[in-house]
């Protein structure tokens, strides 16, 4: 946001020294400068409502869901691995595994820790167990809850990303193939100078060997 904030003010400013530098003042090249400084200031702006949309409905609820889920490795637990999301579906299976095993362990560990930790060091092991299973009940459904919302998001965008970008990786695939067939043309051409000058040393080589060498 502070990036796209300071693209408002820098970018048409950008504009105005570009216009002063190419030296021409009349009406139309006047009248296109300050069309293309509202353009940079709007594109900015566009940038700065996209940046605060997606840290208020993506980026923040991500945040905070992958802190909750990460929250029983202070106390040694090991966490859960999902996956990583790379689209829309595998953001929607990621909430749906991450809701399904938060909400489960969440609620196991109310009772399956502090009689684990009972068994081990009795009234005391009971209480240090308690406050584990509270914490990995708060910590394991709110990660559940929120990333409902933030691991379908999150694959979301990284589609959109990569649609936008589509026609690029096309194109970089189109040139890689056409470098290629410039190679291996390359290669066989290099094959056929190379057999041109071996026979012209050998064709030297005879020649010397009579005494009329080039």
């Amino acid at each position: 946001m502070g990036k796209a904030t300071t693209g408002m003010i820098v970018d048409p400013y950008k504009e105005l020294n570009r216009a002063k530098t190419e030296g021409t003042s009349d009406a139309a090249h006047n009248a296109a400068t300050v069309g293309r400084m509202a353009a940079a200031g709007a594109k900015g702006f566009g940038r700065f409502n996209a940046a605060l949309f997606k840290g208020a409905v993506v980026d923040i609820p991500l945040a905070a869901a992958e802190g909750f889920r990460a929250v029983p490795k202070l106390y040694g637990e090991e966490v859960r691995d999902h996956g990583e999301v790379t689209d829309i579906q595998s953001g929607f299976g990621k909430a749906g595994k991450n809701f399904a095993f938060g909400m489960a362990d969440g609620f196991s560990d109310l009772f399956i820790r502090p009689v684990e930790e009972a068994k081990k060091d009795g009234a005391m092991g009971f209480a240090k167990g308690l406050g584990k299973g509270i914490l990995g009940f708060t910590s394991k459904t709110a990660s559940a809850a929120v990333g409902i919302v933030a691991y379908p998001g999150e694959g979301i965008c990284k589609s959109l990303r990569y649609t936008v970008h589509l026609a690029t990786r096309r194109d970089i695939k189109a040139r890689k193939m056409v470098e290629g067939q410039y190679l291996a043309r390359s290669a066989a051409l290099n094959q056929e100078v190379i057999g041109i000058i071996n026979a012209f040393e050998l064709l030297r080589n005879e020649k010397g060997r009579f005494g009329t060498g080039f």
